[in-house]
């Protein structure tokens, strides 16, 4: 499981998921300023970071930018998005303070926000800082809580060695 947010450009009066789920129905591919664009983004956000690493599909419609250790930026030509594992040990602000340097990047670019779909609402690393950090604390407790139960309900399997004896 991870935590997911998402850049775009809101719709008056459109649910900002809806609008991510109406544009991901559009399988036309990006026009080449769109991709040009995305590299431009990756360039100017991997200058930043430069121990990130970035993937390219063979298309070019779609780039994918990784900190080495938990987060994933991806482009593509209606979005971007920030993935990253609900794991105890992860350090939150840094986390944060990599999401808004690169969604400043990103936003200079497109004029997308940043979107919490956790918290429901539009996102500024800085302001929201504590309701980040309750919403993925929530989120930790709950990936914990259903490992535990897991464990709880399936013991381990002993190795298959031992089930042919």
């Amino acid at each position: 499981m991870s935590y997911d947010l998402y850049m775009l450009a809101p719709v008056e009066g459109e649910d900002p998921l809806e609008t991510l789920e109406r544009l991901a129905e559009d399988e036309s591919p990006p026009p080449p300023e769109v991709l040009a664009r995305n590299r431009q983004i990756a360039d100017a956000v991997l200058a930043a970071h430069p121990a990130w690493t970035k993937t390219e599909s063979e298309t070019g419609d779609w780039i994918e930018l990784d900190d080495g250790e938990a987060l994933q930026v991806g482009l593509s030509e209606h979005e971007a998005s920030f993935s990253f594992p609900y794991w105890d040990s992860l350090d939150t602000d840094r986390i944060l303070d990599d999401i808004g340097s690169a969604a400043e990047v990103i936003s200079g670019e497109t004029g997308w926000r940043l979107y919490d779909p956790q918290i429901e609402q539009f996102l500024d690393p800085a302001r929201d800082r504590a309701a980040f950090k309750k919403a993925f604390g929530a989120g930790t407790d709950a990936v914990n809580r259903i490992e535990q139960e897991h464990a709880e309900v399936e013991p381990p399997r002993p190795p298959w060695w031992k089930r042919l004896l």
